[in-house]
């Protein structure tokens, strides 16, 4: 009976023993243990480039400006141009005409922007003989419309123009502005930034 009491006393022993051992070694293997730190990364949109839009320089900013008090309006032009009220020339061919401007290189005709004011409105500009096939459509200077007449003219010298004029109503008259060149698309591209500076004024 003795023994087996010591036998019992023994194996309690040791098995409190081993679990003894079992809790340490569990202790000193979860120290051992290297503890990873996860960080989520989170996803990056991608960065929407918005391109700015540079405005282009206006090539009329630094023109000189021409105001006529009589008729209402205004306009800018090269520096390098010239401008005449009326004719400057005084050339029978102009009478009536308000205002002349010519580039530095103008041979009469070629060069000219004119603007010419009419006793009435537009009418008889529309139905003229033009000798010449030309093209008729409508257009806006400075919100009002009018008439434009583009096409190819012979100046008695054998050689074919290009000529656009307008006719614009106002009230009871009529602006008419006339341009002519010969083989200088620098030179229409001048007369069209002219042009767009047209404003009528109270």
């Amino acid at each position: 009976m003795k023994k087996i009491t010591i036998f019992l006393i023994i194996l309690a022993a040791v098995f409190f023993t081993s679990t003894l051992v079992l809790l340490y070694l569990n202790l000193n293997l979860n120290k051992n243990i290297p503890i990873t730190v996860t960080q989520e990364i989170g996803v990056t949109s991608p960065k929407i480039i918005i391109p700015t839009t540079v405005p282009s320089p206006d090539p009329t900013a630094n023109w000189k400006t021409y105001t006529s008090v009589k008729y209402n309006y205004q306009l800018k032009y090269p520096q390098n141009w010239s401008m005449d009220e009326a004719c400057g020339d005084q050339r029978v061919n102009c009478i009536g005409t308000e205002a002349t401007l010519r580039s530095p290189d103008s041979i009469y005709p070629d060069g000219e922007f004119t603007i010419e004011i009419l006793d009435s409105t537009c009418n008889g500009f529309a139905i003229q003989s033009w000798g010449k096939p030309v093209t008729k459509s409508k257009t806006i200077v400075d919100g009002k419309e009018g008439l434009l007449i583009i096409g190819k003219l012979d100046w008695n010298d054998s050689k074919l123009h290009d000529v656009k004029n307008i006719c614009i109503p106002v009230g009871n008259k009529g602006y008419l502005f006339k341009m002519w060149s010969l083989n200088k698309p620098e030179e229409i591209k001048k007369f069209n930034q002219i042009l767009s500076t047209f404003k009528f004024t109270p």
